[in-house]
């Protein structure tokens, strides 16, 4: 995720080697475009945010842009355990028409079910194309028995071409977010992949585009149920940020205050943010736009009379900054 990179970089003085080796994969493999955190679509919108996923849409790009110096590729949502009808409904509004779903997202929500093998609609004819990921094939790659856990992955990648080796099929091994990985038994298996003779790996969008819908399933999935997360607690003060925000805009373009406030309004509404912690991001935003909104201020209130039609008052403004602003005084 962007948060992450970013994190990466704020916890170094110097560019970290995690981000320096990230920007080298980068220049080789695509980076798909990611909210500045996971978001719960179906949430936003419930609670009157659905703006804020814009945001997070354009703070997670110019992340991947400027910390790894690529363009991220846009139109493909990572959905969570579950993703439900709306949150579908409204990632195609916004124009991602593709997804990758874990098996407990789709029909009855169990992981026992066959894993389609090619790109399924989900819902209706307007909702997403999906690609539901195969949880047994990545459990192969979490295991800790070394290498053997490798070559059992591809083993069981062999068998499934054996099946049917003249049908053009695909499969999305998505490794989970807290997963204790061995990068030793994931280069062992990507390495066997290379070779491409039997199976071989390719970019996400590459799937989308040239594997056909399964032959031996169904083309249609439904969606399992979806529980939105509840941001009622934050939503009204996050819009007055929001409008505050737009008010003090050109401060805002200094990238410390900048930073501040928008990373800690756009953690305050991430899917997996911890209830308790969304009104301190919140609180943090406040206060880091009130350094920003506090930098002129007036004297306190005064009276003065006037004893023409015309004549001068001097009104003091004190500028906290330091650097010269520009200010309107209505």
């Amino acid at each position: 995720l962007p948060e992450t990179i970013e994190g990466l970089v704020a916890a170094s003085e110097v560019e970290s080697a995690e981000v320096g080796e990230l920007r080298t994969l980068a220049t080789v493999h695509p980076v798909l475009a990611r909210p500045f955190v996971d978001v719960d679509l179906a949430a936003l919108r419930d609670a009157g945010l659905l703006g804020e996923a814009p945001m997070q849409a354009a703070e997670g790009a110019e992340v991947v842009r400027s910390r790894l110096g690529v363009e991220p590729v846009p139109g493909v949502w990572l959905a969570g355990a579950t993703w439900g009808d709306e949150s579908a409904q409204q990632a195609v509004a916004l124009d991602i028409d593709r997804a990758v779903v874990p098996p407990t997202a789709v029909g009855d929500g169990t992981t026992d079910q066959n894993v389609p093998t090619g790109p399924v609609l989900l819902g209706d004819e307007d909702g997403p194309l999906a690609m539901v990921s195969d949880p047994g094939l990545a459990e192969h790659l979490l295991s800790d028995e070394g290498v053997i856990a490798a070559h059992r992955f591809l083993a069981e990648l062999t068998i499934l071409w054996l099946e049917a080796p003249a049908v053009s099929r695909g499969v999305v091994v998505r490794l989970p977010p807290a997963g204790s990985v061995d990068p030793t038994v994931v280069g062992t298996a990507l390495a066997g992949l290379a070779d491409g003779q039997a199976v071989r790996s390719v970019p996400l969008t590459d799937v989308f585009a040239d594997v056909p819908p399964p032959s031996d399933g169904p083309t249609t999935l439904s969606l399992a149920p979806h529980r939105p997360s509840d941001l009622d607690d934050v939503a009204a003060e996050i819009r007055l940020l929001r409008s505050q925000v737009s008010g003090v805009g050109s401060l805002l373009a200094d990238p410390e205050a900048g930073a501040v406030v928008d990373h800690s309004l756009l953690l305050a509404t991430g899917a997996d943010t911890a209830e308790r912690d969304r009104a301190r991001y919140v609180d943090h935003a406040a206060a880091g736009l009130q350094q920003v909104s506090g930098a002129v201020t007036l004297p306190e209130a005064f009276r003065i009379t006037l004893t023409a039609r015309s004549s001068t008052i001097p009104v003091n403004l004190t500028n906290n900054l330091d650097r010269n602003v520009a200010v309107r005084v209505e």
